[in-house]
């Protein structure tokens, strides 16, 4: 069986690999210039996430503390909400011209230098000399921005200019900001389109249906009786039952469309799909649930998540999927799938008739910017998935999991 995911993984993370290498190039570079701060601007489909390093040694003089060498859990806690509070002008944004409100989001503390970045655990004593203080700012992302301006407003004597790397998808722009030239004007030059449309699911099989001609069927009834009622009385004229039942007929055929109604033939209501058709639906559910968590906001996420998923089963995939694409110990960055491979094994109908349940198996693949390096994650699920109609629309009712990797 071919698996053109590991071939897609293998290029991704060789990808991603030549990408940290390049950057690793970058951060030696720009450490032989002691840069005390390291700016990057991710574009993502729905938001635009700004992120800022800051060496701790720098970071200490801005904020009006000694360097002791060392930084406990208290002080980490201290030294993140104060800067927190005197970062919240750093940063300003237009998109298109117009102002946006931007302000931190996240503060962390991180071992290493950008580029090769490692999360500290709360209330780890870190020494000062291999830390930096890490900023994020997270702006929801209007529809279409052509143009977006970047002004950085935190210089100070320890930090003169901030190097900036910008990534748009396969746009990536370097530039540095300095006390005098605090600007800079990012422009789409690609025709960069971020937002990948929603899969189109395919419709439920059409059923069977037929007039119900009432009229006639009423006439023939009543007919009947009167016909069977008189030859009980004794009523009997030659040729009297040909001409009968011929009125009964004509009768029938004049009020054919009297009272007719269209009726589903119950017999295929639940119809069962091919292999085939519930690889097909699967896969577009299975593509919009992901998609739903290029969203920013989270009443935006259940919105299409419900394109996807009934009843109870949206808050449990909600949280079960946002634990997987979240990278840990990071803040919060979500991974952005990228690529989706669905594999059915077998189809069967579903406990209610209405639907059917599939044996199968699903890979997806994402990435996502943080701190200067590229994360990979692969995660590969088997799993017996619930498919029924809802509201006219192919829903996923039930997902019972029964392994999950993380390749």
């Amino acid at each position: 069986m071919s698996c053109p995911w590991i071939v897609t993984a293998f290029y991704s993370l060789l990808t991603s690999g030549c990408w940290l290498l390049l950057s690793q190039i970058a951060v030696a570079q720009e450490s032989s210039q002691i840069s005390p701060a390291r700016g990057y601007c991710y574009l993502e489909p729905y938001q635009l996430r700004f992120e800022c390093l800051v060496r701790m040694k720098e970071a200490l003089s801005i904020l009006g503390e000694n360097d002791t060498g060392n930084l406990s859990g208290s002080a980490q806690t201290r030294l993140k909400d104060k800067t927190r509070s005197l970062a919240a002008d750093w940063l300003e944004l237009k998109f298109d011209g117009v102002s946006v409100s931007a302000k931190p989001t996240n503060v962390s503390i991180v071992k290493g230098v950008p580029g090769r970045t490692e999360p500290i655990g709360a209330g780890d004593n870190i020494v000062t000399a291999d830390s930096m203080i890490g900023l994020i700012w997270e702006i929801p992302l209007p529809n279409a921005s052509e143009n977006i301006e970047i002004k950085w407003n935190g210089f100070s004597q320890g930090l003169p200019s901030v190097p900036i790397t910008m990534i748009a998808g396969t746009q990536i722009e370097d530039f540095t900001l300095t006390s005098t030239s605090p600007k800079h004007l990012w422009k789409n030059s690609g025709g960069l389109r971020l937002r990948q449309p929603l899969a189109e699911v395919p419709p439920l099989p059409p059923p069977l249906k037929f007039m119900l001609p009432l009229g006639s069927i009423l006439w023939l009834i009543v007919g009947f009786f009167v016909f069977k009622k008189k030859r009980h009385q004794g009523r009997k004229v030659p040729g009297r039952a040909f001409t009968t039942w011929a009125s009964l007929l004509l009768g029938a055929a004049v009020l054919w469309r009297v009272l007719a109604f269209e009726v589903t033939a119950p017999w295929t209501i639940h119809q069962v799909v091919t292999t085939n058709e519930a690889g097909r639906v699967l896969t577009a559910l299975l593509r919009n649930t992901y998609r739903a968590f290029d969203q920013h906001e989270e009443s935006a996420i259940y919105d299409v998540l419900a394109r996807s998923i009934n009843g109870e089963l949206l808050q449990k995939i909600y949280l079960q999927t946002s634990n997987a694409l979240t990278l840990d110990g990071q803040d919060g960055t979500r991974v952005v799938i990228t690529e989706l491979y669905v594999e059915i094994d077998g189809v069967k109908p579903s406990m209610s008739g209405a639907g059917f349940q599939a044996d199968g198996s699903w890979t997806a693949l994402g990435t996502v910017g943080h701190w200067g390096h590229m994360h990979n994650r692969v995660n590969r699920y088997t799993a017996k998935i619930t498919v029924e109609p809802v509201g006219g629309e192919w829903k996923m009712t039930e997902i019972q999991v029964m392994d999950e990797r993380r390749l």
